[in-house]
Parts: C-alpha cells; sequence; structure tokens
C-alpha cells in the first residue's frame, strides 16, 4: 500500500499509514525514504534511515541514490563510507551511485578507486 502511495505521491498519506503500522519492517522504511528522496526531502529521508535499526543494502541504496539525484553528492560519498563502516559489501547499484556522485563532484581519484573495486 505504501509503494502505491509513493507512486502516487502522496506523501502525507504515505507517512501517515506509515505511523499507523503496528510493525514497520526494511521494506516498509526502505519504501518511505525512497518516496522522500524522489520528492527532494532529503531530511526526512535521512531522518527516517537513521531510525531503521537493520540496514541493508536497499535501504543504504534509497539513501545514497535519493543524495544523488537531488545533487548532493557529497552526502552520498559520506554515506558509502558509513555503509562500508557498517561491513556491508556494495552491490552494483550501490557503485553506480557511487560513480555517478564522482561524476558530480568531478573526483577523478575517488573514480579510479571505483573502477578498480569493482575489478577486484
Amino acid at each position: 500500500m505504501i509503494k502505491v502511495l509513493v507512486k502516487s505521491g502522496d506523501l502525507n498519506c504515505e507517512r501517515n499509514l506509515f505511523d499507523e503500522m503496528p510493525v514497520r519492517n526494511e521494506v516498509s522504511f526502505t519504501t518511505l525514504i525512497d518516496g522522500y528522496a524522489k520528492g527532494g526531502d532529503m531530511a526526512a529521508a535521512r531522518s527516517l534511515f537513521d531510525q531503521l535499526t537493520h540496514k541493508d543494502l536497499f535501504s543504504w541504496s534509497a539513501l545514497m541514490s535519493g543524495y544523488v539525484q537531488n545533487g548532493k553528492p557529497c552526502e552520498a560519498v559520506k554515506a558509502f563510507s558509513e555503509m562500508q563502516d557498517s561491513n556491508l559489501k556494495p552491490d552494483e547499484f550501490i557503485m553506480v551511485n557511487l560513480m555517478s556522485a564522482c561524476s558530480q563532484l568531478g573526483c577523478s581519484e575517488l573514480a579510479k578507486w571505483i573502477d578498480s573495486y569493482m575489478k577486484n
């Protein structure tokens, strides 16, 4: 149901439904994080992300993608660093988000590191 509301762009209704849910899981959190990011509200997306007790690759990807899509590449790189500290191995979607952040930043050194990382 939350996913349908995200697609409709009704974040207020989506948030109300989320707040009334007796049990929330990673999917409901990530869906709402993605909705806030697509709506350009990265502060709300990050706040919700920080409330998530178990952060998986999907939630990290939603956060990083949101930062990249909203012109906040530095925040995307910081999030990647946080994810690495949590001992999660990035997937190809996260690496694409990171490459997009590097492109926005014009940071060739980080891009070279990413390329090397992906080859290993």
